[in-house]
């Protein structure tokens, strides 16, 4: 599975941008219809500043990380999108990350980009990509649409197991020992909505999962880049480097659905590169994730609502 997801950073790098993100508590009376809201943030190219611990937020819970996540699972409620039907699972990013390849100076200039992904089991699907970068909205790798090859890895899209334990086989499937440390299996939580469609159940077990994970940081409230309430779940792990990171997810505080995902440095980096450290400044906003009856459904494009600009986790 890991694999795979080499596969899905490649889908960015071919655009011209280095993967992001790998970018107050539960209302008990909170509406179905707020568990979808979609946010669309401002764009910008300023260099990104290498990300620092973030402050503790509000506590969601007493217990430890481990009974703050499970109580977390055990209080999830439906998101809006869940009753959207079709064939086609679709899911749209904004992705905060570095071209891949470096200016005159050897660095690697920002870029900020939204993807549109429409994919149905059978593999089928087209992608949209948007550079945002400068702030306008251009198409940036054409309108890509296909027949078959979308489809991603097998025994995943679709097919979420709903016992913590297997599923976390399914995502270690095919990987090597030394990929199968916690941060790996929350990078691949990171793009598990690439694949399909992540119904009530399949975000239960994702979070019960997440329970399980050596390194749980305490849950907190926060707010994501869109402006949006969110839960940060973070698993604290050491990279091949030895640099300590947090590899966080926020999740929609009612549904549970992503919200956002990226890495944060704790500490100072191990490796002083310039270029590996502007790959740790990805951030990836989930804006928008249903099921739907065709790829023409939403229709292509970026525009929206602008959000809290210069917000950075």
């Amino acid at each position: 599975m890991v694999a795979a997801i080499t596969a899905a950073v490649a889908v960015a790098a071919a655009t011209g941008v280095a993967a992001a993100g790998i970018a107050g508590g539960p209302s008990e009376d909170a509406s179905p219809a707020a568990a979808n809201q979609v946010g669309v943030s401002a764009a910008s190219s300023a260099p990104l500043p290498l990300p620092a611990t973030a402050p503790p937020g509000p506590s969601i819970g007493p217990g430890s990380p481990r009974q703050q996540a499970l109580a977390f699972a055990g209080r999830l409620r439906p998101a809006a999108s869940d009753v959207s039907r079709g064939p086609y699972s679709y899911l749209e990013t904004r992705q905060w990350g570095h071209q891949a390849f470096p200016d005159g100076d050897g660095r690697l200039p920002p870029s900020v980009q939204r993807i549109q992904w429409w994919r149905s089991l059978a593999g089928a699907g087209r992608q949209v990509t948007w550079d945002e970068t400068d702030g306008g909205c251009r198409q940036d790798g054409g309108d890509t649409r296909t027949s078959g090859g979308m489809e991603g890895p097998a025994g995943i899209a679709g097919r979420i197991a709903a016992d913590p334990d297997r599923l976390r086989r399914q995502l270690m499937a095919g990987s090597l020992p030394q990929e199968r440390r916690p941060r790996h299996v929350v990078s691949v939580i990171m793009y598990l909505p690439d694949w399909g469609y992540l119904d009530r159940s399949a975000r239960t077990t994702i979070v019960r999962l997440l329970a399980e994970q050596p390194g749980l940081q305490p849950l907190t409230g926060v707010t994501d880049r869109a402006g949006r309430p969110a839960v940060r779940v973070a698993v604290r792990d050491t990279d091949s480097l030895g640099t300590v990171l947090d590899v966080v997810l926020l999740l929609h505080p009612v549904s549970g659905q992503l919200l956002a995902s990226y890495d944060e440095v704790v500490g100072a980096a191990a490796n002083t590169d310039p270029n590996y450290l502007t790959n740790l400044h990805g951030y990836r906003l989930y804006l928008d994730q249903r099921r739907t009856p065709t790829t023409q459904q939403p229709a292509a494009g970026c525009a929206g609502p602008a959000t809290t600009p210069g917000r950075t986790r």
